[in-house]
């Protein structure tokens, strides 16, 4: 992403530039980098503001907002993300709002609220089913184990955890096979079942070659080394 950025300053037309680093953002979200969604969402705004372009600014207005929450700014965060959520190129826009209902329910769960995290899943679930847009299922069903943890159905969370796992490892999105398989791991650490723990997680880790450095991957790593 930053070569395409490096590549897109040297165009003299502003739009490949706003894609380019509208997708930057995504990729430091990714990396749980709030401080460099940060960074470069200012720059994103003062391109589409100068050049009056409002679809690649509005996108990025809810990853700032998890980004806000990141940083510890729970309220704002929750606020910038909700609004942006509402903005009109997103609502209309089949491929983006599965991904950002996930935000707003992982957003929620942050803040106890719990059944307004249980209703953004339900309309995650609802646009990803009438779109076809399935790339963040896997998220989905995580966030959901969570919810039912946190609720008590424990039956249903263990459920959830295992779709969580099968989809991201169904699809190859070996980024979301760690973060779901992290989760479940630490679930079935906490009921102590640390075998099961370590054998979800285990091979998840071992096929992981690159980004070993980012949150996910060390989180873990770190837990896997608990479970030894």
């Amino acid at each position: 992403m930053q070569e395409a950025v490096l590549q897109a300053r040297t165009l003299d037309h502003p739009q490949p530039l706003a894609f380019a680093l509208l997708f930057e953002i995504f990729a430091h979200l990714a990396r749980r980098s709030p401080r460099d969604v940060q960074k470069t969402y200012e720059q994103l705004a003062v391109v589409c503001h100068a050049h009056g372009i409002a679809q690649e600014v509005q996108w990025a207005a809810p990853l700032c907002g998890r980004a806000l929450l990141e940083l510890g700014e729970v309220k704002r965060g929750l606020r910038v993300l909700e609004e942006g959520l509402a903005a009109h190129t997103i609502t209309r826009s089949a491929l983006l709002r599965p991904f950002y209902f996930v935000l707003l329910a992982g957003a929620l769960l942050r803040v106890k609220e719990y059944e307004r995290a249980q209703r953004a899943l339900d309309d995650a679930r609802a646009v990803a089913a009438s779109t076809s847009q399935h790339a963040y299922a896997s998220e989905l069903h995580r966030l959901q184990a969570e919810l039912l943890t946190l609720t008590g159905n424990r039956d249903g969370a263990e459920r959830s955890y295992r779709e969580a796992f099968t989809t991201a490892n169904a699809q190859g999105a070996l980024w979301l096979e760690l973060r779901a398989a992290r989760a479940f791991a630490n679930f079935l650490a906490a009921a102590g079942r640390v075998d099961e723990a370590r054998s979800v997680l285990q091979p998840t880790l071992e096929r992981i070659t690159e980004g070993r450095a980012t949150l996910d991957y060390v989180y873990a790593d770190g837990l896997l080394r608990t479970l030894q």
